[in-house]
């Protein structure tokens, strides 16, 4: 632990984020502002302004009628809520007009079966049974520790993970991909690339649709400054500055 690690100042990769981020703000004609009474205004929480009551002191009425029902109970026991009057909805025959109507009889059921002992199918099978684990040296064994061990599905002695949480990154990518959605509209993937085979086309390749041709019209192959991108020469430089101050060479 404590180990010197060499400054070689801020990353390229920070340098180029930043760089990006002010083209991009520049590009939509955004201006991020933090830590101002303007983007204070923005971005709180408005809910706050209002200093809710989440337990409010009971009402004096609700006080009384608690500590009366738990003198009663006291008293005289628990209650036991049940229905000792009549309802006056109901004749002197009782409530009989919003019982469930009875099911339809359907099939019988609960008739008598007679008993004639164990079917001659199932004593032949367990005999054949007892002669097969005879002839075989064979002997079955259930619930027993070794039947579990051998049986048992050995998969479920490890706890997997079946929702595992997306990385940062991976929700980054999410999150970037549904704004662009949102913006651009849905994704329409066509096989742009002619030269990737296809095994439903002829040597002589596949025939472009006119949808195809209208894409391909708009690619365009910007000149690239240089040969390497900044992220890769920032890592390159890195490596190399790494390498020289801890005395270590890759031997690849």
């Amino acid at each position: 632990m404590d180990y010197p690690v060499p400054d070689f100042g801020q990353d390229h990769d920070i340098k180029a984020s930043l760089n990006n981020e002010r083209l991009a703000s520049k590009m939509v004609g955004k201006e991020w502002r933090f830590k101002t009474p303007g983007s204070w205004e923005e971005y709180r929480n408005k809910a706050k302004d209002t200093n809710y009551n989440f337990k409010p002191a009971l009402d004096h009425d609700v006080v009384s009628t608690q500590k009366n029902i738990a003198n009663a109970e006291g008293e005289y026991g628990n209650w036991d809520l049940v229905q000792t009057s009549s309802d006056p909805i109901c004749s002197s025959a009782g409530c009989t007009q919003y019982k469930h109507p009875e099911p339809p009889k359907g099939h019988p059921m609960n008739y008598f079966v007679p008993d004639f002992g164990v079917d001659n199918e199932i004593i032949n099978s367990m005999e054949d049974e007892r002669v097969a684990s005879t002839m075989l040296s064979h002997e079955w064994k259930f619930k027993t520790p070794g039947s579990f061990e051998k049986y048992k599905n050995k998969a479920k002695d490890t706890m997997y993970n079946f929702k595992p949480a997306l990385s940062e990154d991976m929700v980054t990518t999410h999150t970037n991909m549904n704004n662009a959605i949102a913006q651009y509209g849905n994704w329409d993937l066509v096989q742009l690339n002619a030269n990737a085979p296809d095994p439903s086309c002829p040597s002589s390749g596949c025939e472009k649709s006119e949808y195809v041709k209208e894409e391909e019209a708009k690619i365009v192959d910007y000149p690239a400054p240089r040969p390497l991108d900044s992220d890769v020469l920032g890592t390159i430089n890195n490596e190399e500055r790494a390498s020289t101050a801890l005395g270590h060479t890759w031997n690849v």
